[in-house]
């Protein structure tokens, strides 16, 4: 077992302009080291240090999945099998005294061989490149590549054919008894992704790598086109905080789901503070989080609105007002200190799960912003507060549950348990219900609240009928998560083709995440993510191709990153040939702007039997896709044909960069690249 160690301390004026303190030891007692798949929670040993001592990593970096609390308390998931050097130092706010020390960690597996996960130096064109694999848990005999390909573009083209070839380049090769990629790299720029295998003559392992030919100073091709989302979205998209697609002629548009897609770019953009650690990146987040609690706090609800406009969103070239209150119900002129902005209620579970989302993710990745964290928190609170009040409903402005506000695990829409004497079960709510209680016993700053949450949280897992008069079939919500219609399995005789809502594979992946990285119960974790597997990410049969069974397709067979990298962070680990075939599709991603086109199977793809010719057996290119949707990772990855052709309308591109950084802060993105 890895062990953690520090070395003497270290004078840290260049830190916070504080002075040498020797007399306080900065000791770290039997930390053990951290395991894939598995929990971490260790504490740093604060002894001989002020009370109010605070800790933060000020070089180098904690594994991938872990953080490091002020506290001294550090907690996570590990991702990946890797080795990290690092430096934390310690202040006492207000006595002038700080310290530094430094030490590394190791993430082994229990089951034995592993490739280290690493960034592969880059390639200087036209030079000679050598660089040795590693591994820990054995000593490889054999060295092999399973598969390699090579982009020649940052960028895939609609309706053109993929700018990669199968294979690795002739430049480069794989010694197969060190381990040493060596060779002669060429003039030109590309990338080349490699899945490698090794042997140790009892157990084999795998790893993803991606290397690079270019120059090491200059941003890599998936960090430049992301953050060329990123630029664009700050300049085009986010009008008073939210984001929002363009139209040709400069107006404003996709109100209707803004508050999911703010939430989600915002969750984004806190995994590029948290690798980024720069003011910039803090700035975004704090301005998206803001506009989503203006969104909150405008409808007088405790629950968030799907979008808001202000005066400032009509002084450009549309220059007109979205919202029309006199002529749609659900749309309202703000009062007192929301004077000049109108806003539009009736908000759903999807708006609330990419809502809950991305706040979630602002108070697990910005530790050293504590302001941050709590109005993440406070806007967490405040919906799973009004759905406890509201007997597990989202009421509106009327008093009515609004269209798709009913979050019981025995409710659907129309269907109220709480009037009805017959309850169903409904594995979506239930699901939804059980993460973002955890979330609430997690984050809320009141110990009251937390409290009241988790006891909250076990009477909807229990077996037992609930104790709080008149839920008492609110229980048993682990026995349901089966009966979640994500895939159009339920009710049952659902029509996969016909019925199929991607939406809701959307919305299932943004609450089992949290619920299952966030469980701190063995027990309770270890079925969540069984149903996270069994409900969503495998095939429901084995099958050679998708075209054999296609309604039983699922998530791990889609090469959809947004998903891919959510479900693994959640188990703990990598799948070598999903990161594989999700990099390539993040490789084939267009460049800035994602505009509307066209698609009609350029390529000849082979497709499912009549009658439902329009789906692909296999996951198509991301770039010969119809490109109308909002958010295209939340869209069907096997359709080839269709799409609008209408020039100038514009998406709000977090799918551009939501990904990517996810991929980078769990480490199944390669930095290099």
């Amino acid at each position: 077992m890895q062990r953690l160690g520090l070395v003497c301390l270290v004078v840290t004026a260049l830190v916070c302009g504080c002075v040498e303190d020797k007399g306080s030891p900065f000791v770290l007692a039997g930390l053990p080291g951290p395991q894939v798949r598995d929990r971490y929670e260790a504490q740093l040993d604060v002894k001989g240090f002020p009370e109010n001592v605070s800790f933060r990593v000020i070089a180098g970096r904690l594994p991938f999945g872990l953080v490091l609390e002020p506290d001294g308390r550090i907690h996570g998931l590990p991702t990946a099998v890797q080795r990290v050097e690092f430096t934390i130092a310690a202040s006492a706010p207000g006595s002038g005294r700080a310290w530094t020390s430094s030490g590394s960690l190791t993430v082994t597996d229990p089951a034995g061989l592993r490739l280290l996960v690493e960034d592969l130096p880059v390639a200087a064109p036209g030079q000679p490149y050598s660089h040795p694999l590693s591994a820990v848990g054995g000593r490889p005999g054999s060295w092999s590549l399973v598969r390699a390909r090579t982009f020649t573009a940052p960028a895939g083209e609609p309706n053109q054919a993929p700018p990669s070839v199968d294979g690795a380049p002739s430049w480069l090769s794989l010694d197969p008894e060190s381990g040493l990629l060596s060779g002669t790299a060429p003039a030109a720029e590309q990338v080349v992704l490699l899945l490698v295998e090794a042997a140790d003559g009892a157990a084999t392992a795998q790893e993803v790598y991606g290397l690079r030919v270019g120059d090491a100073a200059t941003p890599g091709w998936l960090l430049a086109k992301s953050e060329a989302y990123v630029e664009r979205q700050i300049e085009k998209h986010v009008p008073s905080g939210l984001h929002l697609a363009t139209e040709a002629d400069g107006c404003f548009s996709n109100y209707g789901d803004s508050c999911c897609w703010s939430a989600t770019s915002m969750g984004g953009l806190a995994f590029r503070a948290a690798v980024l650690g720069t003011n910039e990146a803090v700035a975004q987040v704090a301005a998206r989080l803001q506009g989503l609690r203006t969104l909150r706090r405008i409808t007088g609800l405790g629950i968030p609105g799907r979008a808001y406009e202000h005066r400032e969103n009509i002084d450009g070239p549309c220059g007109h007002w979205y919202m029309q209150p006199g002529g749609n119900p659900d749309q309202h002129e703000g009062a007192g200190e929301f004077s000049g902005y109108r806003f539009w209620v009736e908000t759903s579970r999807d708006q609330i799960a990419g809502n809950l989302w991305g706040h979630a993710i602002v108070h697990e990745t910005l530790i050293g912003h504590p302001e941050l964290r709590a109005l993440a928190a406070e806007n967490i609170v405040s919906v799973t507060q009004h759905i406890w009040d509201n007997q597990m409903k989202m009421v509106d402005l009327d008093g009515q549950t609004t269209n798709y506000g009913m979050m019981s695990g025995y409710g659907f829409d129309g269907f109220d348990p709480y009037e009805l004497d017959v309850t169903m079960g409904n594995g979506m709510n239930a699901i939804m219900l059980i993460d973002w209680f955890q979330m609430t016993s997690q984050v809320s700053g009141d110990a009251d609240t937390r409290q009241k949450f988790a006891a909250r949280l076990q009477d909807l897992i229990s077996d037992r009928p609930n104790p709080e008069p008149g839920r008492e079939f609110e229980h048993g919500y682990l026995g349901i998560l089966a009966d979640n219609y994500a895939y159009a399995e339920f009710p049952p005789g659902s029509n996969y083709f016909t019925t199929m809502s991607w939406y809701n594979v959307h919305m299932a992946f943004s609450t089992y995440f949290h619920a299952v990285r966030w469980a701190s119960d063995p027990a309770l974790r270890q079925a969540l993510l069984e149903a996270f597997r069994a409900v969503l990410w495998e095939d429901r049969e084995p099958m050679e191709s998708g075209c054999d069974k296609p309604e039983l397709r699922r998530a791990r067979r889609e090469q959809n990153p947004h998903y891919s990298w959510q479900y693994l962070a959640a188990y703990g680990d990598r799948d070598p040939e999903v990161i594989f075939e999700c990099l390539t599709q993040m490789m084939y991603w267009i460049a800035v702007p994602r505009s509307d086109y066209a698609v009609e199977n350029p390529l000849g793809v082979q497709t499912v039997p009549p009658p439902h010719e329009d789906f692909a057996c296999e996951p198509v290119p991301v770039h010969l896709r119809p490109q109308s949707s909002n958010y295209l990772w939340h869209r069907e990855p096997y359709r080839h044909t269709g799409g609008n052709d209408t020039p100038g309308r514009e998406d709000g591109g977090g799918d551009g960069f939501v990904p990517y950084w996810m991929g980078r802060y769990f480490g199944f993105v390669p930095g290099s690249i």
